[in-house]
């Protein structure tokens, strides 16, 4: 199913090179636009973030606030980072909501008055009384801030609303990046809990910066951080990017590497840089953690890597995620954020920012992808633009998506007329296409699902069904369901014995579908995903 957007979204001041887009943040009340290239106030390129509100009816946005950065420096890169997390009451009050703003380019001062060249600053901000946001506390790297360490390259917050985040920073001495969490401690203060240092490293290259602390994720006791031009075991000219995974011990609160995850070796071709771990994910799915890679250079239309942790512990891969659209050169896996659901399964937004859209090469799309509790992952929309242009590159900027599917990609090169690289974001709604499980008062009849293939399927696919032996006679009826939970088919009713075959109407529209068995017992049912 393919989705135009419901809105697309610019900032009240169109300033040059503002870069409007340049990351993204969402709730369910509020979305965070970074804007690294601002300079609408005295100086060069200190950045902004601009607060939008979503109107609780119409999902509308509405700009709120223009965020600046507390101390006028030239090229602080504020905006270049932005997230946002919502944190649950205990008590049933309101939800807590913080929007993390990193400055990772900034250069903050040492106690000796020095200082760090490119150290970098994260700002922690909630909203008062009146919904003005303001910055409740800024953090720097822990310890002594060498030059160039650009803390707050990356920022995650839990994805499962618990008070704790990771900042990552991608340069420093010795010759790689480090992952710090904080927790909220006394005074509600955040405070440092741990640190995250790779262990099972490949031989660096001293002539470059490692690239590890690029991207990270979080959610609850596990946290991926990766470095996507990390070189091979067996050789530093060879680029193939790792990712690693740390989890936290319960009972001590200590963090520590679990695993290293690297690009499967079928895939990679020698002499051509993967970017495997440009982005990375954290989501809970049936209660369990999976860790997500994107690899958007690996034989050139890119891939989404799906790890999960089995019950001794060990990570290994579960799926090969690809984009639906099947064209080559897409660079699907540039950007991705994902959301937990309620009955136990998740989504993923995934960018491909080298997508062709009518006809304009690079014209940049995304995907939305979803899994149930039992799995596996499978393709709910492709995400585009009304206006297409050639070389947009549409989603190389970021990407957000929250529980409801409130979804939001931007291109931070667009022109705003007249204005060049203004910056744009671009919202969507895939929420009503999650399929809703529902529970169904038993009705007389026997039948149940066994088999549709194949799947993805296309109109014409055939249904095999087998009901239970019913003496009574009772009747059985065989629908199809669409994602909205209206029933767009009817493929039998009345009394079945044995096995019977229907086909699926070849007028069904591409989409995801379930197709209900209604008989003497539970509900059966299975789903369908109808491609072009």
């Amino acid at each position: 199913m393919e989705l135009r957007e419901d809105a697309r979204i610019t900032p009240a001041d169109t300033t040059n090179r503002l870069r409007f887009g340049s990351d993204l943040a969402a709730t369910s009340r509020y979305a965070f636009f970074g804007a690294y290239g601002d300079i609408s106030f005295p100086g060069n390129q200190r950045g902004a973030v601009y607060v939008f509100e979503r109107e609780p009816e119409t999902g509308a946005l509405a700009q709120r606030q223009k965020l600046i950065p507390p101390l006028d420096r030239f090229f602080a890169d504020y905006g270049h980072a932005v997230a946002a997390v919502e944190e649950p009451s205990e008590t049933g009050g309101p939800v807590r909501t913080t929007l993390w703003v990193g400055s990772s380019t900034d250069d903050p001062q040492r106690p000796d008055g020095t200082y760090a060249r490119e150290g970098g600053f994260v700002h922690a901000y909630e909203a008062d009384a009146d919904g003005e946001w303001t910055i409740r506390q800024t953090l720097t790297a822990p310890g002594y801030i060498n030059d160039y360490e650009r803390f707050g390259k990356a920022i995650a917050p839990d994805a499962r609303g618990s008070a704790r985040v990771l900042i990552s920073r991608s340069g420093g001495s010795p010759l790689t990046g480090k992952g710090f969490i904080y927790e909220r401690g006394a005074g509600e203060l955040w405070v440092h809990a741990g640190t995250l240092t790779p262990q099972t490293l490949p031989p660096i290259d001293t002539r470059r910066q490692s690239e590890f602390g690029a991207a990270a994720g979080l959610s609850s006791d596990v946290a991926v951080v990766s470095d996507f031009l990390a070189p091979s075991d067996t050789s530093v000219f060879e680029t193939i990017g790792a990712a690693y995974v740390f989890e936290r011990d319960p009972a001590t609160g200590i963090w520590s590497e679990a695993t290293r995850l690297l690009p499967p070796p079928g895939l990679v071709i020698p002499g051509v840089r993967t970017f495997y771990g440009k982005d990375v994910a954290v989501v809970h799915a049936a209660g369990r953690p999976v860790v997500l890679v994107g690899a958007p250079f690996l034989n050139g239309g890119g891939y989404v890597f799906a790890y999960e942790r089995d019950e001794a512990g060990v990570w290994s891969l579960a799926e090969t995620l690809t984009s639906a659209d099947g064209s080559g050169n897409n660079r699907f896996g540039w950007s991705l954020d994902v959301a937990e659901q309620e009955d136990g399964g998740a989504m993923v937004l995934v960018t491909s920012p080298f997508a062709t859209v009518d006809g304009f090469s690079a014209a940049g799309a995304a995907e939305v992808l979803y899994r149930d509790a039992r799995g596996p992952w499978r393709p709910l929309a492709r995400l585009r633009t009304s206006r297409p242009g050639q070389f947009k590159y549409v989603g190389s900027d970021g990407a957000a998506l929250t529980a409801d599917g409130f979804a939001l990609i931007s291109c931070e090169e667009e022109t705003v007329w007249p204005v060049a690289q203004v910056g744009a974001a671009y919202h969507y709604n895939v929420g009503a296409l999650v399929p809703v499980e529902t529970e169904a008062a038993p009705p007389e009849g026997a039948g149940s699902v066994l088999s549709i293939t194949p799947n993805p399927s296309r109109g014409g696919a055939r249904v095999t069904l087998t009901p239970e032996a019913d003496a009574s006679g009772g009747a059985v009826r065989v629908t199809v369901v669409d994602a909205l939970g209206r029933e767009v088919a009817t493929l039998h009713a009345g009394p079945l014995a044995g096995a019977g075959s229907w086909a699926l109407p070849a007028s069904l529209a591409p989409g995801i579908y379930t197709v209900l068995a209604r008989g003497q017992g539970e509900v059966q049912n299975v789903r369908v995903t109808v491609v072009k």
